[in-house]
């Protein structure tokens, strides 16, 4: 029997057939959806649409939050949402997201943008508002976070994290611990042209096993030991010092925090961290927001805890508000776009009376 063993020439693998299926796509199709883009790994086209998601992006390659085109000379106030798939709304159409329902809520008052892009991580998340931010001139900011970030802000690579990865092999930057600050780790650039090259190189290599806490998983005689205790009837996972790592990785999460609320002062804008909660899953919300909360309330950086849209989630079946793969559906959208539109109603007006 053959041993389903991953290690770095899997990578290498994927690679290759990413690029040869690249240069299919666009005889056929165009540009893709999602594309490489440097200091961030990924992001989302301009004028795009995902051929098997109902998804489109507007002209700055953001995801449409309404039919009208992005209104660049509006006097109105602008919001800003930044964050995961959670946040770009991934497995509904567009006008099914609670992005897009907001802007319906908060009609012709304000102008809302969906900065999400899919398998984001917090740092990701952040670096795309800084370079984005001129772009747009928000009044409003909202970072979002769910608990998948933790282990995505220690990677760079992310099929090393996942065991596969379909659209998102490009090598991504992620913060590091320094002397309690944090340090930014830039990878080589990675795009559709150079992809397996970077990623063959030994210096790529080095940069993994130093960065990437997941290169571990390519180590065979791991993989080995771990088969052989499950052939012994005993369902043991292979340790990848996530308990280890949490501290650190929390860490890191509110480092991010720090320097985006920094970075909103900075330019006069009112930064906001959003909570973001999923019920099921290996991923399942679970005290870290809790610990983060405690760590934002010392302090006194705002946030807004989505679990409270969620109170009366008993009354319904779990796929009434989470699809497939925990992304929220239009009923809970439903229920988040109220829940935003009277926050961000009541702040925006407490700032212009204060």
């Amino acid at each position: 029997m053959k041993l389903p063993l991953f290690s770095y020439k899997s990578v290498i693998d994927q690679a290759e057939h990413i690029q040869r299926r690249y240069y299919k796509y666009v005889r056929n199709y165009g540009t893709p959806y999602y594309i490489p883009e440097k200091g961030l790994g990924w992001t989302i086209a301009p004028n795009a649409r995902h051929r098997t998601l109902n998804a489109t992006s507007d002209s700055m390659g953001f995801r449409r939050t309404s039919n009208n085109p992005i209104q660049q000379e509006s006097s109105q106030p602008r919001i800003s949402f930044w964050g995961c798939s959670i946040v770009e709304g991934c497995e509904i159409s567009d006008d099914d997201t609670w992005l897009w329902q907001l802007q319906e809520k908060l009609k012709d008052r304000f102008v809302i943008y969906n900065g999400g892009v899919s398998a984001y991580g917090t740092d990701q998340a952040y670096l795309r508002y800084t370079k984005r931010f001129d772009d747009i001139k928000p009044e409003m900011s909202f970072l979002g976070y769910a608990t998948t970030d933790l282990i995505r802000n220690l990677s760079i690579q992310r099929m090393l994290l996942m065991g596969h990865s379909d659209e998102y092999l490009f090598l991504k930057p992620r913060f590091v611990l320094k002397s309690n600050q944090l340090e930014l780790i830039s990878p080589p650039e990675t795009n559709f042209e150079n992809l397996t090259d970077v990623l063959k190189s030994p210096e790529t290599k080095r940069l993994l096993k130093q960065y990437d806490p997941f290169f571990e998983k390519c180590s065979i005689l791991k993989q080995l030991i771990a088969i052989t205790i499950r052939q012994c009837g005993f369902n043991i996972k292979i340790p990848l010092r996530i308990k280890k790592l949490r501290a650190e990785a929390l860490r890191i999460v509110f480092g991010i925090i720090k320097k985006f609320i920094e970075f909103s002062r900075q330019r006069k804008t009112d930064g906001i961290i959003l909570f973001l909660p999923i019920f099921r899953g290996a991923y399942k919300t679970g005290n870290d927001f809790d610990t983060l909360i405690h760590m934002l309330d010392r302090h006194g950086y705002p946030y807004v805890d989505l679990r409270n849209v969620f109170s009366d989630i008993e009354r319904h079946d779990m796929e009434d508000f989470l699809t497939p793969k925990n992304h929220y559906t239009r009923l809970s959208g439903d229920w988040i776009s109220d829940y935003l539109s009277d926050y961000i109603t009541r702040r925006i007006g407490n700032t212009q009376r204060s």
